[in-house]
Parts: C-alpha cells; structure tokens; sequence
C-alpha cells in the first residue's frame, strides 16, 4: 500500500529533483565556482551549467538508490548533442 500524497513525510519525486539540483547549484557556489540552473521544463537532461578554471560543462542531477550505470551515461552525452 502507497502513502497518500498529504502524508506528512511524503516528497514528490519532481521536488526531490528541484531540491538536490539547488543543493548542488549552492555547491558550486560556495566554491566560487559560476553555475546557473537551467529552466524547468524540457531541459533535454542538463539540470546545470558550470564553470570553473576555464571549463565549462553541463550537469545532470540523479537521485538515485543505485550507482550509475552506462545507459545512463550514454542518455546523458545524447543530451548534450542538441
């Protein structure tokens, strides 16, 4: 049986997807590194861009139980061939 969406402890899995990208935007931040947040909505996988020492590059924020896997690397450099 699934917890009802008002239960007290329930956190959607879009707001968990919102909260750890913040959380490692704020990262970045706080080691002077430029970051910005892409907007909501099709974002074609990239949660973030960031720079730091002359590199920039794009960011993908996973909340996952497991490690990542191969598929979900190759998901992620499709994504950066727009």
């Amino acid at each position: 049986m699934s917890r009802p969406t008002n239960h007290p402890g329930y956190e959607s899995s879009s707001s968990k997807g919102d909260r750890l990208e913040e959380q490692v935007f704020y990262l970045f931040k706080s080691r002077n590194m430029w970051a910005i947040r892409t907007r909501r909505g099709p974002d074609n996988g990239i949660d973030l861009f960031g720079s730091c020492m002359g590199y920039s590059f794009p960011v993908q924020c996973k909340n996952l139980s497991s490690n990542v896997t191969a598929d979900h690397i190759r998901a992620f450099v499709g994504a950066m061939s727009w």
